[in-house]
């Protein structure tokens, strides 16, 4: 059983279900392995539910509070960077014995202590948010999450008839992926991002937690990569020996949305007047009964679904305990 280290940047990563998320994290970490010593830095003050700390106390965490003055946000930031870098860097030497760490951000300005952890041989998780997350970072990584497939089932949901059928195949069909590698491609050009072979397989994946990497009849990424600049799915340039990929001109760099998140913002939109949020499994009722099967999209839960939907800025989510509700953006 490993040994685990918790490093979390909550002026990164604020989950508005956060207590929620806590406790989807800590049984996560329960099944790699055993929680040696966990610590979060941040701002209570600022934008944190106020039941956060009690609960992080609770469960282990070391909490060291960084208050600034208002509107110095970046300066804020900067000293949790450097409180958890250095309590990162530090943990390798005084104990060494802790082998996986678990790295709660999606900033950028970790990938020197995520190279670092490599370079001791350590395993390095990152738990980020899909909307804000550095792919750059994400490619040091093992493995990589977005924070909301941590979070707990809600028993309550009504799942879709598609969720109890057979497990939906770990790889994704040329045309669907082909979808996503778009999608992907087009988000990254238009956040001024630098879309890399590697960069936007690990934008895919933020997209669409159902993709690991694996697309049918495909046996190489630079395969897959190829086809689709062949077929004028998106173009490839080399710039001084880096890999780029791009739209096709008169492409506009926008999001080409897959047809079930339009379907899905229908549904929701016909209650839009009639209430602000939409309970999960009362728009999940509407889409089953309009014959809309998320299987199709290789979605086995519908919580995944509206988790996807939210990472891609096109609704908001809340919770009262397990009981999940969405409105339009």
């Amino acid at each position: 059983m490993s040994n685990v280290a918790i490093f979390w940047d909550i002026e990164n990563v604020n989950p508005s279900s956060s207590t929620l998320f806590i406790d989807g994290l800590m049984s996560y970490v329960d099944e790699i392995g055993k929680v040696s010593y966990s610590v979060v830095v941040g701002d209570w003050h600022h934008n944190i539910n106020h039941e956060i700390p009690l609960h992080l106390a609770e469960n282990g965490f070391e909490l060291i509070y960084t208050p600034q003055p208002r509107g110095k946000r970046r300066h804020r930031k900067n000293s949790v960077d450097i409180i958890l870098i250095t309590k990162a860097t530090e943990m390798i030497f005084q104990l060494p014995h802790i082998s996986t760490y678990v790295i709660i951000t999606g900033d950028s300005d970790f990938r020197p202590l995520l190279q670092i952890l490599k370079k001791h041989g350590k395993e390095i998780i990152v738990i980020c948010d899909a909307r804000n997350a550095s792919e750059s970072l994400l490619e040091y990584a093992d493995d990589y999450k977005d924070y909301r497939a941590l979070l707990p089932d809600d028993d309550q949901e009504s799942p879709s008839p598609d969720a109890q059928a057979a497990a939906v195949s770990a790889a994704l069909s040329k045309k669907e992926a082909f979808k996503i590698l778009r999608e992907s491609v087009s988000q990254m050009v238009r956040n001024k991002k630098i879309p890399t072979p590697g960069s936007v397989k690990v934008r895919m994946r933020l997209l669409n937690e159902n993709f690991q990497g694996n697309v049918e009849g495909v046996k190489k990424w630079q395969d897959f990569i190829n086809e689709a600049v062949k077929n004028n799915i998106i173009t490839m340039t080399d710039d001084n020996g880096q890999t780029i990929l791009g739209m096709p001109s008169g492409v506009p760099a926008q999001d080409e949305l897959p047809k079930i998140f339009k379907e899905l913002l229908d549904v929701i939109g016909e209650h839009h007047g009639q209430e602000e949020w939409v309970k999960f499994n009362k728009i999940n009722t509407v889409m089953i009964n309009k014959g809309i099967k998320i299987k199709e999209y290789n979605y086995s839960k519908f919580k995944k679904l509206m988790m996807d939907a939210e990472k891609r800025g096109l609704i908001e989510t809340r919770n009262t305990g397990f009981q999940w509700y969405a409105k339009l953006k």
